[in-house]
């Protein structure tokens, strides 16, 4: 089974958001582990490097979608 990640589950780990930060990352963990398959939507890539860019490098914020 694959799990579709929602936008914000990412957003909690990239912007360090609480409350939800330790689940979020704990289930991203997961998924980089290959404990559980994901998937996230196609417009969440370029949301998050939107959002990246707007706050680090354009390197920093290629390497975070990547």
């Amino acid at each position: 089974m694959t799990i579709l990640v929602d936008l914000n589950v990412i957003l909690d780990v990239v912007q360090r958001r609480e409350p939800h930060y330790a689940d979020s990352a704990g289930l991203l963990s997961k998924i980089v582990e290959g404990t559980v398959d994901g998937a996230v939507p196609g417009h969440a890539i370029t949301t998050i490097y939107y959002l990246v860019r707007s706050c680090v490098t354009k390197k920093r914020a290629e390497t975070t979608v990547n």
